[in-house]
């Protein structure tokens, strides 16, 4: 038997984002995907599989590769179509992008929650397949095989867009080892993930609850208004049923939301700034009553569409945007995106307590989670449905007036 020397992925767990850009370039497919002791994914070597060849180390963007990208113009931007902009979480970018590349019989890679509510990458070529891509998705998704499937289809001369957090995209970029001018790519304004086992385990909580099936599941739903609320939907003794769920009351939102739920590498996440791997970043433009009252007093936007920050940082992402009609732009400038995304200029800071929910997970699963989180005070937890009775002339007027 020949001795081989088997690569080392990472030392240190915050080395490792999980993007999967090493499990798909192995040629004889040694590496898997698996949970450590709390459901991050991290890569794993079959030795008896692995020829010593050393390329899976090449495709490590997070451990190799600066990015070079600085953003070339930021816009406050939404979809023209209201209809489309309801599904999304924010100003209904992302559709419009989409559906550009659809029409053009491209392909779209995203995130949607499948029949079994994972949260995972797939491929779409028709634009009725579109809607579940749509809106916020705050779990990490499995990338599966999707970067062998994008080079696939750009070698075959297929338009791709590919959108992923930042981490996903600069995977692709380091699987893909050059640049394609029949790729588009988009990643998010990305302040950490949690990871599927913890979802799921949350979803199982709201069944029982609800005592029925959960069919569907949005992140965010505007009929609360543009903010961090959801929504599920389940099944009951062969009725559907609709649930609106508050972010303030529901301990995996609370956890999303003070930060204790993420990858240790999302602390020390080198793309949360101005160098960013993906051709446009979308966001939601959080401080527009601050940054651009002006829009919002003269009906330009309005905030329960949702308004996004999108910008551009390549030139090919800029001519894009550029040709998107069914795009609103207004110009801005970064520093006024930043201030109400500060995930454009530094990591999410690790909480003090995070070693000690990350154990206390380890060893009594969602449960003690939920039950720690269950014992915050009382204003804390009603906080979301409180202020989702305010009227949003109220909330903005509150808004400006602090502004000021």
């Amino acid at each position: 038997m020949t001795l081989v020397n088997i690569p080392i992925l990472y030392k240190k767990e915050y080395e490792c984002c999980g993007c999967g850009a090493c499990m798909n370039m192995c040629p004889v497919h040694a590496i898997t995907l698996l949970e450590n002791d709390v459901g991050f994914l991290f890569p794993q070597i079959d030795d008896e599989k692995c020829t010593g060849c050393g390329l899976c180390k090449t495709a490590c963007a997070f451990q190799n590769i600066d990015e070079k990208n600085h953003p070339l113009s930021t816009y406050v931007a939404a979809n023209q179509n209201k209809e489309v902009s309801k599904f999304s979480a924010s100003g209904g970018v992302f559709a419009a992008i989409a559906s550009a590349i659809l029409k053009e019989n491209g392909i779209v890679f995203g995130v949607i929650l499948d029949e079994k509510i994972n949260p995972v990458h797939v491929g779409i070529d028709k634009n009725s397949d579109l809607r579940p891509m749509q809106g916020s998705k705050y779990v990490q998704s499995y990338i599966g095989w999707t970067y062998s499937e994008v080079k696939k289809l750009l070698n075959e001369g297929k338009t791709v867009l590919f959108s992923g957090t930042p981490c996903q995209v600069a995977g692709l970029k380091g699987y893909l080892k050059k640049d394609y001018d029949n790729l588009l790519t988009i990643d998010i304004v990305c302040h950490g993930v949690p990871n599927s086992k913890f979802f799921k385990e949350y979803i199982a909580s709201l069944e029982k609850r609800f005592d029925g099936k959960i069919v569907e599941f949005k992140f965010r739903d505007k009929s609360i208004g543009w903010g961090k609320n959801g929504r599920a939907i389940f099944e009951k003794n062969g009725r559907t049923y609709s649930k609106k769920i508050y972010a303030s009351e529901s301990p995996y939102y609370a956890c999303f939301l003070d930060d204790i739920s993420f990858r240790e590498s999302c602390y020390k996440c080198k793309y949360a700034s101005d160098k960013r791997p993906a051709d446009i970043t979308l966001g939601d433009f959080w401080g527009i009553e601050k940054e651009h009252p002006e829009l919002l007093k003269n009906g330009t936007f309005r905030e329960q569409d949702g308004i996004s920050v999108v910008i551009a940082n390549s030139e090919k992402g800029q001519q894009f945007l550029k040709s998107c009609k069914e795009l609103k732009l207004v110009e801005t400038v970064f520093a006024k995106a930043s201030n109400g995304n500060p995930q454009l200029r530094m990591a999410t800071k690790m909480p003090e307590k995070y070693k000690e929910l990350m154990k206390l997970y380890s060893e009594k699963g969602y449960a003690g989670i939920e039950s720690y989180i269950n014992k915050r005070p009382f204003y804390k937890k009603y906080e979301s449905r409180i202020k989702s009775f305010i009227p949003v002339s109220i909330k903005r007027f509150v808004k400006m007036k602090i502004a000021k």
